[in-house]
């Protein structure tokens, strides 16, 4: 079964990455692809994870955060085998040059300079598309700042007490105390804010977790839910793959349990079948109810910011693709074609 994943975030501080910890397993061996904007980074990596799969090898596509059509990386667990982009924002050096990891460099295939008015339009729509990152940045962070204006502290120490025990109850009955697990903890982001809005990869949960739970709460309990899920499974020594949430990554947007075949996830999912769990009622009827126009207010505020700075990226992505535009009729893509070829007999063999 192959899987697809995001390494890195659009997050309220900026872009944000899990990079570092790719490939996940000791002993496997990473190439770091190195090239220009057009270089044929992304259809070099989607080459090889189409013909491991034609080899029937299971291929983790890790995907570009700001554009999900493209690729920033594959692993190959079977093979021990890892490829990443190791470009900005993303970037990456070897770790032992030769022994864990290595080059590939496409710019190889990069012929001919760039002529004056082409160079002009390089340097408009790269510093383009960076402002418009940065504008989105802000507008997420303003989006958070927001929603946190209007929940500070709702959940004091006896709600939080409340949340808990619900969370850990629940999860003492779904996951047999006999559970034995080697407690392997993995990180990735299995939803984005890029050019395509709030992308979430459903399927790759549904994947992973027969049983799926929503945490509903518009009062700002499903962060603590999810924190006190993790802290459950990491206790018990439980295998959990940990998503955080790609705007806020210090909280959790979904929390899985895939030995058990369990996962809990925050809002903003869609599953054909999901069981719920309401924390809402863990607040005073009275707190509720005063707390609802407020959040209709500022509800419809950070969804006007979310909306903007979907739009800043999407800007972003149209720069982008005319900044690779420009360099592509450089590229000879003949010989880089036959590289790849080559590649993948000697990597795949």
């Amino acid at each position: 079964m192959n899987y697809s994943y995001f390494l890195g975030s659009n997050s309220k501080d900026g872009f944000y990455s899990l990079y570092d910890s790719f490939p996940p397993t000791e002993g496997d061996f990473l190439h770091i692809l190195k090239g220009g904007p057009g270089s044929g980074k992304s259809c070099f990596m989607r080459k090889i994870g189409a013909r491991a799969e034609e080899m029937g090898y299971t291929v983790h596509y890790i995907l570009c955060s700001g554009d999900p059509d493209s690729l920033d990386g594959v692993y190959i667990p079977e093979k021990k085998l890892a490829f990443v982009d190791g470009t900005s924002p993303h970037s990456r050096e070897p770790s032992i040059y030769g022994v864990d990891s290595d080059y590939i460099h496409l710019g190889q295939f990069f012929k001919n300079g760039l002529s004056q008015e082409e160079s002009h339009y390089v340097n408009q729509y790269t510093s383009g598309y960076k402002a418009d990152y940065s504008a989105a940045y802000h507008l997420l962070s303003a989006s958070v700042s927001v929603s946190e204006s209007a929940l500070l502290n709702i959940y004091g120490d006896e709600e939080q007490s409340a949340i808990k025990e619900k969370i850990c109850s629940l999860l003492n009955r779904k996951i047999p105390r006999d559970a034995k697990s080697d407690g392997k903890l993995n990180k990735r982001f299995l939803s984005c804010i890029g050019c395509r809005g709030d992308y979430r990869l459903n399927e790759e949960i549904s994947k992973l977790c027969k049983l799926i739970y929503q945490i509903d709460d518009r009062f700002g309990g499903t962060a603590s839910a999810l924190k006190y899920a993790a802290e459950y499974g990491e206790e018990h020594g439980l295998e959990m793959l940990l998503c955080p949430d790609p705007v806020c990554p210090k909280f959790f947007s979904a929390v899985l349990f895939p030995e058990q075949s369990l996962g809990l996830v925050g809002s903003g999912w869609e599953f054909p079948q999901v069981r719920h769990i309401h924390m809402d009622s863990i607040l005073p009827s009275e707190l509720r109810s005063n707390l609802r126009s407020t959040l209709r207010e500022t509800d419809k505020l950070r969804k006007q910011l979310m909306s903007l700075a979907f739009s800043q990226m999407a800007e972003a992505k149209r720069l982008h693709d005319l900044l690779e535009a420009v360099y592509k009729p450089h590229i000879d893509f003949e010989a880089l074609n036959k590289y790849t070829n080559s590649c993948i007999t000697q990597y795949l063999a």
